[in-house]
């Protein structure tokens, strides 16, 4: 509950939110930039969050703006407890475009709607497994595994100059080739 509602948090639960400032209690004021079909079209407005019912849920409504049309977004959010230590999400989503936004497909609007729902639970998730010290890194550097190939000595050798070898023949030809472009450039001046 905390972290939807986080100020500093909820622009990293929007992908492609690009700034998000609070304009009054559960208000806010942003820009997003979202990639429907081959244009990234970016949009101000706001966004609302309403009928607060902490912790089970809340409603909530977005609408922005841009040159070439708008777009408006509204559902609801509810949270689950399935325990002491597990929550279930359920969130219902509807949304309307209107303008250049609206001449793709429906097809993709549903596709960069399900994308962005992906994108946003992802990114909450990893909030989630951070506070609960399950996202964790390893700061020891752990030694590299040794392979023991049964190779003998003179085998690795051998292996060893076959690699210089290869190395040196893939230089030889890449410098004739060089030449041989320069020549091609000095015929045609």
């Amino acid at each position: 509950w905390a972290l939807l509602h986080d100020p500093v948090i909820l622009p990293g639960l929007l992908p492609g939110c690009q700034f998000l400032e609070v304009t009054s209690t559960d208000q806010f004021h942003g820009t997003i930039a979202l990639r429907i079909g081959q244009v990234i079209e970016t949009f101000e407005g706001d966004l609302g969050l309403e009928q607060l019912a902490p912790p089970q849920g809340f409603s909530f409504h977005a609408e922005g703006q841009n040159t070439d049309g708008g777009l408006r977004c509204w559902g609801r959010i509810s949270l689950q407890a399935e325990g002491p230590d597990s929550t279930t999400l359920v969130y219902e989503a509807e949304f309307d475009v209107d303008g250049r936004p609206a001449q793709v497909s429906s097809r993709m609007h549903r596709t960069v709607a399900q994308s962005f729902a992906r994108r946003s639970l992802e990114a909450l998730q990893k909030q989630v497994d951070i506070r609960t010290r399950v996202y964790t890194t390893t700061t020891e550097r752990q030694p590299a595994p040794v392979i023991d190939a049964g190779l003998s000595t003179a085998a690795v050798e051998q292996l060893v100059m076959r690699r210089r070898l290869m190395a040196v023949v893939v230089m030889v030809l890449s410098l004739l080739w060089v030449l041989a472009r320069l020549d091609r450039r000095r015929a045609r001046l």
